[in-house]
């Protein structure tokens, strides 16, 4: 019953659809209460009757015993749900989604998962075919044979999925678009399902291969910070001076059961210092993001993309944290609403519309005059 009473609306906004969901279950929250509102009302009123049996099973079992027997069953469930996931072939492991992720790709000890090189995959997305093509050099590319010109001036894009053109062709995309309009190469490294970290790996990698980068486009997405608590890819976490420190996937004893992998990477859930833990590590990754690109002559712009319609920030339900990680940073932002029309029914990524407007919208962003290096790029 406190569980039903604590998990509300706002709650479960904070702990379970931000962290979590691009688009949010629009009824989660009333599941969860009622759920547990019911199994709560269920003990309330079954309480005696329960009470009574207990009484009776201490008095046949000679008191202690009953107690004994209990906690020896309560050891003895966990191996035995542990051999049963196992048995029934359930694996919650490892991060990277069979049916895109290394669909396109394999897995990679730095990045956790990177496309295959000079490959074309048919994919389907919502009913709708599209080819999801790369390039000899590993970026997503018009076709397997093509490449970007590094040495010309280039727009270099790294996020994840919406970055990369998920459900798209390669010129739906809006990093295509925006290279046709502004007469630059594009050069994207985004990989679906990547993290803050794993985004910035691979720019931060490839960055000083560009000859000339004009503009670095980083796409964010709220849910990024509940893919940065998981520990079964490499990843990057923040050490005692607030310094990044590269880690491979957990192999210690918890990593390694299904039950240890169900409670600590596939349950939906972040707590307070959980939460702490990951828009410490994003605002860090982002400031350095920053200060990469300027580093190399390219003026830094970090896109979000939020589903719904267009409104101010302080109605976004995301607003505290788009505070916390740009504008109290001092980072150039562009947040841009997506309405049902312009996302993909199935998942909510954008279709070809939103991809067109994102395109504009950043397109529009660049064109303007660049603001001289924010004084206000230091780490809190």
């Amino acid at each position: 019953m406190a569980l039903a009473w604590r998990c509300d609306g706002a709650w479960f906004e904070r702990h379970v659809s931000l962290p979590y969901y691009f688009v949010p279950p629009t009824r989660g929250a009333v599941w969860l209460r009622g759920a547990a509102a019911m199994l709560g009302l269920g003990l309330f009123l079954g309480g005696r009757t329960i009470g009574r049996r207990i009484q009776w099973l201490l008095r046949e079992a000679g008191g202690s015993g009953l107690w004994v027997a209990s906690l020896v069953a309560l050891v003895a469930a966990v191996p035995a749900a542990e051999g049963a996931l196992r048995l029934a072939h359930i694996s919650w492991r490892p991060a990277g989604s069979a049916r895109y992720e290394l669909k396109v790709g394999h897995r990679d000890p730095r990045y956790g998962w990177i496309a295959d090189a000079s490959r074309l995959t048919r994919l389907t997305v919502n009913g709708r075919p599209y080819s999801y093509a790369v390039g000899p050099a590993g970026l997503r590319a018009r076709g397997p044979r093509d490449e970007p010109d590094l040495g010309r001036p280039a727009l270099v894009v790294t996020g994840e999925s919406i970055a990369s053109g998920y459900g798209l062709d390669y010129d739906e995309t809006f990093a295509a678009r925006c290279g046709r309009e502004l007469g630059l190469e594009v050069v994207d490294v985004a990989e679906g399902g990547y993290g803050v970290d794993q985004a910035y790996l691979r720019v931060v990698d490839l960055l000083p291969r560009v000859r000339h980068p004009v503009a670095l486009v980083t796409v964010f997405v709220v849910n990024e910070l509940g893919r940065s608590l998981r520990d079964d890819r490499p990843r990057l976490v923040l050490d005692g001076v607030d310094r990044l420190a590269f880690l491979p996937p957990d192999s210690g004893f918890l990593a390694r059961t299904q039950l240890g992998q169900l409670i600590h990477d596939r349950i939906p859930y972040a707590g307070n210092v959980a939460l702490a833990r990951s828009m410490a590590l994003a605002r860090t990754v982002f400031v350095l993001t920053a200060r990469a690109a300027r580093a190399r002559g390219a003026r830094p712009l970090f896109v979000i993309v939020s589903p719904g319609a267009p409104r101010t920030l302080d109605a976004h339900p995301e607003a505290a944290i788009l505070r916390a990680l740009f504008v109290d940073t001092g980072l150039p932002y562009l947040l841009i609403d997506l309405d049902a029309t312009e996302r993909f029914d199935v998942d909510g990524h954008p279709n070809p519309t939103g991809a067109s407007r994102i395109a504009a919208e950043i397109e529009a962003a660049l064109r303007k005059p660049d603001p001289a290096p924010s004084t206000t790029l230091a780490l809190p």
